[in-house]
């Protein structure tokens, strides 16, 4: 039985080492496992740089729920502070709506000033500027006023009538004892103000107070004052429009205020309002993001705790065509279908497929139908430095198990009969990391097979495989510009019986070197060295030999080059050469001596997140030693693989 290999891309991957099967001679299928196990070793360095990479996320992903938290709390203290605010700005609202209800007449009163109006803001700057126009007119009133109360000082002065002007005290002392040593010169008896008033001066720029006296004109003085009296009654006028405009203005400020605080109030409780909004909002995602990141942070210790979880199926389209130089020919059409589930620790998958053939040797033969149905289960237990992988492999016939004599070359198409009988395959496999570089694995399985019918021209013929015990071990040592990986693998097989004839196939064993060298960001070449060697039959019944056993050398190079993060294409050289004596007591096909080349070219796309397309194309030739058979033929293969 083969065993099926299921591969789950993630950040964490668990390689399944080498697959536990029985050794053939076939080209195809070591070519395949080749191609398959160098982009292994490719990503080995990549996968471990991830792992530690989410070690790393991990702290990050628990700061940032620190972080968010955090926030949230500090969210709680701004909501209060948002509701003091707010029930203060209540406060203020309603004494303010008081307000405007307790002076109703007022506002009625200067209606006409907001008239039109559509808002507050609108009524501040009407009332702003009514203010404007009445503090320049207040301001020419109060220039005529001080003009007017200048001239009558004027004439008062003119007829004796003395105001005090002065500020400064010691000034206001040196008037008044100019004014009483005035009037002490004049007496104090007698109505001569004028003359007083002009000694004073005199005494007060510097003389002696004697001047020339002047004659008194009550005529005179009775006409100014009564030019002062009139001027007296004008100013009087002038206050009363004074007084009026400035209690208008006083108002007009009153209201004003009242309707700029309404227009503040109102816009500080809208902005108020949004922010409060807003930060419920961002408390929405805040809590949003801590959910998600409680999740992250689950599939992060999931990936480190070597859980999986996901889903994958692939299909795809493989056709090989041959021609020989004896005239025989061929094609063969294989639809495989794989799926794999892994969930925690655990995982699940099988794999079929459907197959079309149609050869020529000389006379036509067919075989089709579905491959048989392999299951798998495996169970992860990680520890630190090793983990250990426990699988349980099951075949189950879906086609006809029997094929004809000549039977088709495992060199020349990838399936050679489409079941075998029922088939158990237990096997463990360990993983053991040393460092960041250097990993171990080892694994061992033993498959145990059932009976089932084979050769179509003796339908009665049955075989009874013997059970096969098989192992390996294996090295990688992964770093940034190179990877390499060299390893073991061993097949021992127990008796067979094919409708009495007893016999035990040789023990294989296939040693591996490979190297892949990374060129710069882009570009990758590997080489890669297998050596299988295969013992000889032993038969227990005479007169049948065991030959001589085989050895098959497989080499080759294989180029990568990337076109971008999802484009990628490949130019691949593949060869073998046996040597030896290997036969196929099934088939009764002998290989004295072979060698195969195999060019090709392959090109991968990434065409989402989750889906790849993978295309290949591959031409060969080939040539028998013994009989000097030659072969060339042609091999295309189509794959797609999606996680769900």
């Amino acid at each position: 039985m083969n065993k099926i290999l299921f591969s789950l891309v993630a950040l964490c991957l668990w390689s399944t080492g080498a697959a536990n099967v029985a050794f053939s001679e076939s080209s195809i299928s070591t070519f395949h496992q080749v191609r398959n196990e160098a982009e292994d070793l490719r990503k080995e360095h990549v996968n471990r740089q991830n792992f530690l990479l989410e070690e790393q996320y991990l702290g990050d992903v628990k700061l940032y729920q620190e972080n968010a938290k955090s926030s949230l709390e500090e969210n709680k203290l701004e909501h209060q502070k948002i509701k003091d605010n707010l029930h203060k700005l209540e406060s203020f609202r309603e004494a303010n709506k008081k307000w405007f209800e307790q002076h109703e007449v007022l506002l009625n009163d200067y209606a006409d000033y907001v008239d039109g109006a559509k808002h507050d803001g609108e009524k501040v700057n009407l009332l702003q500027a009514a203010i404007g126009k009445l503090e320049t007119s207040i301001a020419a009133l109060e220039y005529a006023y001080e003009s007017l109360n200048s001239k009558i000082k004027d004439l008062e002065r003119s007829i004796g009538i003395v105001h005090d002007e002065v500020v400064d005290q010691a000034k206001l002392m040196e008037v008044e004892q100019a004014v009483l040593e005035a009037l002490n010169k004049v007496g104090f008896d007698e109505n001569r103000l004028e003359e007083a008033d002009a000694i004073k001066q005199n005494i007060m720029n510097g003389g002696d107070g004697d001047i020339q006296r002047i004659a008194y004109d009550p005529v005179l003085v009775d006409k100014v004052q009564r030019e002062i009296e009139a001027n007296y009654r004008e100013l009087t006028a002038w206050d009363v429009l004074l007084q009026k405009d400035y209690k208008l203005v006083e108002n007009l400020y009153t209201l004003m205020d009242a309707f700029e605080q309404r227009r503040d109030i109102a816009q500080e409780l809208l902005e108020t309002r949004k922010w409060q909004e807003e930060l419920y909002a961002y408390d929405v995602e805040l809590r949003k993001e801590i959910q998600e990141l409680t999740k992250e942070q689950k599939k992060i210790e999931q990936v480190l705790e070597y859980k999986q979880f996901g889903k994958y199926v692939g299909m795809g389209l493989e056709f090989y065509s041959w021609d020989s130089s004896d005239g025989s020919k061929g094609h063969q059409f294989v639809m495989p279908l794989e799926y794999f589930e892994s969930h925690g620790y655990n995982e699940y998958g099988f794999s079929t497929g459907l197959v079309n053939t149609v050869s020529k040797y000389p006379e036509r033969e067919t075989m089709n139908g579905m491959r048989a149905l392999e299951l798998h289960y495996g169970r992860r237990n990680p520890h630190d430095r090793y983990t250990v992988k426990y699988n349980f492999d099951m075949s189950i016939p879906l086609g006809e198990s029997r094929t004809g004599k000549k039977a088709l070359s495992d060199d020349l198409v990838s399936v050679t009969r489409l079941s075998e009988g029922f088939n158990l395959g237990p096997s463990i496999d360990i993983e053991r990391r040393d460092g960041e570089e250097n990993i171990w694995r080892a694994g061992v399985g033993y498959n145990f097979r059932g009976n089932y019918h084979y050769s179509k021209e003796n339908p009665g013929f049955t075989v009874s495989p013997g059970d096969v015990l098989d192992g390996y071990l294996n090295w990688t040592h992964a770093e940034d510009d190179h990877q390499m990986r060299f390893g073991v693998e061993g097949v021992f097989n127990g008796k067979s019986n094919e409708n009495g004839l007893r016999y035990r196939e040789g023990e294989d064993r296939l040693y591996k070197a490979m190297y892949n060298k990374c060129l710069n960001d882009r570009a990758d070449v590997m080489a890669y060295f297998w050596v299988r060697d295969s013992g000889s039959n032993t038969y227990y019944n005479a007169p049948f030999s065991g030959g001589s056993g085989s050895m098959v050398r497989y080499y080759g190079l294989e180029y990568k080059y990337k076109v971008d993060e999802q484009r990628a294409w490949f130019i691949r050289n593949n060869n073998m050469l046996s040597t030896g004596t290997y036969h196929d007591v099934l088939t009764g096909e002998t290989i004295n001596g072979r060698k195969k080349h195999t060019l090709g070219v392959g090109y991968e796309i990434k065409l989402g997140t989750d889906e790849t397309l993978s295309l290949s194309a591959d031409y060969f030739w080939m040539k028998d030693k013994d009989t000097e058979k030659d072969y060339d033929g042609a091999e295309f293969i189509v794959f797609y693989n999606r996680a769900i």
